[in-house]
Order: structure tokens, then sequence, then C-alpha cells
């Protein structure tokens, strides 16, 4: 069956467990959360030694099969995690060997698995067509974890904050969550910093002091820089973005990005689009989109799309040698921040 996480989380809260699940989807903190609860809800400690197998690397059929077939050692049941094999691909191998699997095999031995054990796979993505991924269907559990709304990872945030002796407001929360990786184990990791160091109440200045913000977080900084004129925090945040080794292709590839979407987000608010239909249209988040329709009042006229220009422009002349990477993307942000004045020089 087809369960989304929520419905997941009610089954095994409430003891109800299959044979075989599938765990997909980006959200690898999730896809392993769950994976350890239905192995805590099996097994202690010490019947994990002997009755709990991950293959995150080598994935022969042979030796996996041997293990879900064995019995239990002095526990109810055994549980076998699979981790990014492949299997559910098309043209799925073997990592070990690197021999094609074929993947109506390993859907045969879904049939033989026995009431003493549990199977989780736990990849990326899948193949639906599959043999594989329809015996999976049938016989167990298939569930996709994407990244959870932001008012969901604003609660987690303040959950985790509070099971280790720490208080975060809302707004900070919100706040965190905008500015930080978006994934979860890289939130978890940036959390824990401020558990750490901080006092009690993790404050927004903890957030500014501790944590590594996104490259999407200093971009987003950089063009409200660039709006306000200001090119001294401009170029601040330009040198940020280096200093995490952000490529500057790829931080000219964000700016282009970022004033595209400006762009777009402000003709559709022209035509009376909500913020909530906006992110619906351009499969931004909620809270991407509010603040892109804040930062595109800074703009007037043809602004954004003059930028976008710039950019093509720095990026075939890159590309072409005739300017310096590092010197072309600083140069469109300083032509941003001139506005007006450089697109007058221009005619």
């Amino acid at each position: 069956m087809l369960l989304d996480y929520k419905e997941l989380n009610k089954q095994i809260t409430n003891k109800v467990f299959s044979g075989v699940y599938l765990f997909i989807g980006d959200e690898d903190y999730l896809k392993d959360k769950y994976a350890e609860r239905i192995i805590t809800a099996h097994l202690s400690f010490e019947e994990r030694q002997m009755n709990l197998s991950k293959f995150t690397q080598d994935h022969d059929l042979n030796a996996i099969s041997e293990i879900i077939l064995a019995a239990p050692f002095l526990a109810e049941k055994r549980i076998v995690i699979i981790k990014n094999s492949g299997f559910f691909e098309p043209t799925a191998r073997g990592k070990a060997a690197n021999t094609p699997v074929k993947p109506d095999k390993t859907a045969r031995l879904l049939d033989e698995i026995p009431g003493s054990a549990i199977l989780v796979f736990i990849e990326n993505k899948a193949d639906k067509r599959l043999a594989l991924y329809k015996t999976v269907l049938k016989l167990g559990v298939v569930t996709e974890f994407k990244t959870p709304s932001d008012n969901t990872l604003v609660d987690w945030v303040i959950r985790e904050a509070k099971n280790n002796g720490r208080v975060i407001a809302p707004p900070d929360a919100a706040y965190f969550v905008q500015v930080t990786v978006n994934n979860m184990y890289a939130k978890l990791s940036e959390l824990n910093k401020l558990i750490d160091y901080s006092e009690e109440i993790i404050t927004k200045h903890d957030i500014d002091t501790l944590t590594v913000k996104s490259s999407e977080a200093n971009i987003f900084e950089l063009v409200d820089a660039i709006a306000k004129k200001n090119v001294r925090t401009a170029l601040k945040k330009y040198d940020d973005l280096l200093r995490l080794r952000e490529h500057p292709i790829m931080t000219l590839a964000m700016i282009a990005r970022q004033f595209r979407l400006i762009h777009i987000c402000a003709v559709l608010k022209k035509q009376g689009k909500s913020a909530s239909e906006i992110a619906r249209l351009t499969n931004l988040q909620d809270f991407v989109v509010k603040n892109i329709l804040s930062q595109s009042r800074n703009f007037t006229g043809d602004a954004p799309q003059r930028i976008l220009r710039y950019c093509l422009e720095t990026d075939i002349s890159i590309k072409t040698g005739l300017i310096n990477e590092k010197l072309g993307v600083l140069l469109v942000i300083v032509k941003g921040c001139m506005g007006e004045t450089y697109a007058m020089q221009e005619m």
C-alpha cells in the first residue's frame, strides 16, 4: 500500500507493521528516522547484535536472501535494511561486483520473506513501472519522504530545542528554517550547534552568529543589498559565498535565478494572484514567495530584467574567455547596485 509519512507514523504508533517497506524521496533524515523506529519497535539493543543487518555498499542479492530467510536468534524478528541499492532502477546493478541485478529476481525474493523478517529498502527514487516496486506496493508499504512544510519544520525545530532544554520563539524558529540548508540533517546539525553554544533561549542573533547559512540565504541577502544599492554589503555577501566554496559561475546562476523569480512573481502578483497561488504555480515554498514579493517591491521599472541581461552577458563573456569569472560576477553586483546610474551610462 502507498502511505504518506503521517499515515506511516500512525501505523507504527499503533504497532501495525508490514513485512517489507520501501522508503523513497529526498529527505534522508525522515527515511532513516522511520527505519530506526521500526527497528526500535522490534529489537532491543542486545537483540540488534544478531538480528539487524544493514547493506549500504555491498548489495549482493544471494547474501541478502540468506539473511532474510534465516530464523531470528533469541528474538521475534530479524530486520534487514538495504540502502541505496539501485534495485528500483531500470538498469539495477549489484554494486559489489558491478553486475546486473534483475529487479524481477528481487521481486521473487519478496514472496519468500518469512513472517519473522522485516525488509526495509531506503532509496532516493524508484521506477514505478518495475515489478519490484509493484510487488512492494502489493505486499508491504511504500512511503515517499519529501521535505516537510515550513510550518511542520518550525514545529520540529521548536520541539527539538525543547527536548534539549532550550527555548526558541516561533518567529526565530521560522527564520532558522528559512536561512539554513533545505534538508533536515543539515538543519539538525546547525540546531545542535545552537543548542551547544547558546544560552537557555536561542535568539535570532545566535542564529546569525553561529549557523552556516545556505547559499540561497546568502544570495537573497546579496540581492537585498543590490536593491538597497549597498555595494559594501553586497560584496561582503559575495565574499561569504566564495568562502563557502561556491563557484562564481554557480553564484552567477543563482543571482540570475533570483532576479528571474522576482520578475515572475511580480508579474503574477500584478495579475491578482495570491502568494499561495504563486507558490503553487512556481513550485516554490510559501515563505520563499512571500520573501520574493517583499524583495520585488525594492526594485522599480525594468531593473530585474536589466540585471538578468547583465548576468547573461557576463556568462557569455566568461565562457568565451573575455573576463575572469570572479571579476565578472563582481561587476554584475556593482552594476546592479549602480542601478539606473549605470543604465544611463550604457545609453
